[in-house]
């Protein structure tokens, strides 16, 4: 398994925000499951055109940028964080699942670099033992 930790978290965010989102639809918080299923997939995608912007943008020395796929990741930020301001300042959506969809994307960048961390160590100390 070589995953990326920006594809790791997003596996993780969408293996944990969906069975939390059918518990919530469970007990009856409909509103709110929506809602924190909404925000953990705009997290994800947020996230998403921030690792491709970083990418596009980030290049060797030397290599031609393509400026047309910059610009349009860029307009795609704003236009997500445009929605994110809309949900925060309207008030028409409940604030804890919105803090709670965004912050499960936190906790799985942070769960996935330590899972990556583990392996790397791992895989460090393999080399290692085949050099001795």
């Amino acid at each position: 398994m070589n995953r990326t930790i920006p594809e790791l978290a997003r596996l993780i965010t969408l293996a944990l925000a969906v069975p939390a989102t059918m518990v919530m639809w469970y007990k009856d918080y409909h509103a709110d499951a929506i809602v924190f299923l909404l925000t953990a997939f705009w997290a994800i995608a947020s996230f998403l055109v921030l690792e491709l912007l970083v990418k596009s943008a980030l290049l060797a020395p030397g290599t031609k940028r393509n400026t047309k796929t910059i610009l349009w990741l860029v307009l795609a930020k704003f236009c997500l964080y445009g929605v994110a301001l809309w949900a925060m300042f309207a008030r028409q959506l409940p604030p804890y699942p919105c803090i709670a969809g965004f912050s499960l994307l936190m906790v799985s960048i942070v769960t996935a670099g330590l899972v990556s961390g583990r392996n790397l160590q791992s895989i460090k100390s393999i080399g290692q033992d085949e050099d001795d």
